[in-house]
């Protein structure tokens, strides 16, 4: 009996001492996302004012330290059996905190794209050290599969918003119009498509995604959407144009290929 009371008040003792940890982490984890993640990127934007890329790569650095802590600390906190009564709760209060601060910190980006990848990075980092630390149990297969969900979501977010514009400039209705208006609106359509084209690749080449995977992946994803419409407009814009069409296609197939093929190749 004396063994059993023993026992139960080291028990008890470690439960308390463990919420009093979840207190004490649920409070940090609320100021680090709530005060110094947003002050860290006001100071990024003074000190980078006016030159958007280096301000917002600092601000990615930051956020997604606090995301590698959030992780490992669940890590750790999953493999202390002796707490893995309590330890269930405390992760799944760290999962809503990282989940909030990945969804606030992404609008803080001007360039709404730019947030959408910054999304796509951490979700996919969280399913590389689940994997990598066999946290699949700690977090979770429902909130793995949401998990995926929201990384595809956001995928989706990030082609509508940097690439539906560009390829919507290569859709002409040939059958509505006189040929003659036909080739002048895909003149100018091909002009614009070049220079949204230019502009885009010139921004996202220096934006950082630091998994290889992930990288081509987004490039595939931009290329799955974009090549099959350039290449069917190339095709009528020819023989529409006929001999004289090279006068204004300045990206053939392959050089599309390329200019996206050097997208996201700054490193963190």
């Amino acid at each position: 009996m004396d063994l059993w009371v023993a026992n139960s008040r080291a028990l008890h003792g470690c439960i308390d001492e463990m919420e009093k940890i979840q207190s004490c982490l649920t409070k940090v984890l609320y100021v680090v996302d709530s005060v110094l993640l947003p002050n860290e990127r006001t100071l990024c934007d003074r000190v980078f004012k006016g030159v958007s890329s280096p301000g917002d790569f600092a601000s990615t650095v930051v956020c997604r330290e606090l995301n590698i802590c959030l992780v490992r600390i669940a890590n750790h906190l999953a493999t202390i059996l002796e707490y893995e009564m309590i330890s269930p709760v405390l992760i799944y209060r760290m999962i809503e905190l990282l989940e909030s601060s990945l969804e606030a910190n992404s609008k803080n980006y001007k360039n709404p794209s730019l947030g959408y990848v910054f999304i796509m990075n951490n979700r996919r980092f969280i399913e590389v050290e689940t994997k990598l630390n066999g946290l699949g149990l700690a977090f979770g297969d429902d909130w793995l599969h949401k998990n995926t969900t929201k990384f595809q979501e956001n995928l989706e977010l990030y082609l509508r918003s940097s690439w539906n514009k560009i390829v919507d400039l290569l859709k002409v209705d040939i059958n509505q119009l006189e040929p003659s208006v036909t080739v002048e609106l895909m003149k100018d359509n091909l002009y614009w498509f070049n220079e949204h084209f230019d502009e885009t690749c010139n921004i996202q080449s220096a934006w950082p995604v630091c998994d290889e995977e992930l990288r081509e992946q987004i490039i595939k994803s931009i290329e799955n959407m974009l090549l099959p419409a350039y290449g069917s407009f190339l095709g009528t814009f020819e023989e529409f144009v006929g001999k004289h069409a090279y006068r204004y296609i300045k990206y053939g197939m392959f050089e599309v290929q390329d200019r996206l093929n050097k997208l996201f190749l700054l490193r963190e």
